[in-house]
């Protein structure tokens, strides 16, 4: 995790000291890897040092609400 922290704000700092559209474009992909990858790991991290009676409730929320989310913006980006 520490790393693909380390490495996004790298990516993120070359990003904005592009000079070329291909700089830009691999810092662009060395993000999108390492949001993957902190992205996959915080849910786990976070389940593990959650105390025994709160363990899966919090990926559980966050699901519910994922999906609330995702309906009510489709919804009005439908028209619906």
């Amino acid at each position: 995790m520490a790393v693909a922290c380390a490495v996004s704000i790298a990516a993120t700092i070359g990003q904005a000291s592009a000079h070329t559209r291909a700089q830009l474009i691999g810092c662009r992909v060395l993000v999108g890897i390492t949001l993957a990858a902190k992205a996959s790991a915080a849910p786990l991290l976070t389940a593990e040092v959650a105390p025994n009676d709160l363990r899966g409730t919090y990926e559980a929320g966050e699901l519910g609400m994922s999906s609330r989310y995702t309906k009510l913006v489709l919804k009005s980006w439908r028209g619906e």
